[in-house]
């Protein structure tokens, strides 16, 4: 194992402890109520995004940004030609960006993004597409590949199975796990 693998996973290894853990999602989940949960949730470091009063798909989006600074710190500390795999885990996220881009373009609210950084396969170039057909041509020239339409649901189907594929390719354990 090289430095750089070492210092990656004890970087990891810290971030891991700081996360709610199994424990920490089931206390969470079992929560009398939702103050309740989000009292629990401010108490962990996903709390730093989280206000005092913040509703549920806030408290989802706090810790999604979260999540994406975890991913993204700990990138910088893996060795420079394995910052695929941080890209990897960062991906549902970057589907999640997409689909409310679309969204977007398609004629519904607009939603704020979730910051990438250069965990973004895609994602800047979606950001500036003004049409289904741009985006599905960002798409086909990027690691993501042709999602095979401009149709909003297929699109993003096509997104998930493009990922479901480089996550095999990429870690061959998944197979295993998924089996």
């Amino acid at each position: 194992m090289t430095a750089g693998w070492v210092a990656a996973a004890t970087r990891g290894r810290s971030l891991l402890k700081r996360t709610v853990g199994p424990e920490g999602a089931r206390s969470l989940a079992e929560a009398d109520s939702w103050p309740a949960a989000r009292a629990q949730l401010a108490t962990t470091i996903y709390g730093t995004e989280l206000e005092a009063n913040s509703d549920r798909r806030s408290a989802r989006r706090a810790a999604a940004i979260t999540t994406v600074w975890q991913l993204r710190v700990l990138a910088g500390w893996l060795p420079p030609a394995s910052g695929g795999l941080a890209r990897l885990f960062v991906a549902p996220m970057e589907i999640g960006n997409i689909e409310h881009h679309v969204a977007t373009i398609v004629g519904r609210e607009p939603t704020t993004p979730l910051p990438l950084g250069s965990l973004g396969v895609a994602w800047p170039a979606v950001a500036r597409a003004t049409s289904l057909e741009q985006v599905r041509h960002v798409l086909s020239r990027s690691p993501w590949g042709d999602p095979g339409s401009n149709d909003p649901a297929v699109l993003g189907f096509g997104l998930r199975v493009s990922w479901a594929r480089r996550l095999a390719r990429q870690v061959p354990t998944t197979i295993e796990c998924a089996m």
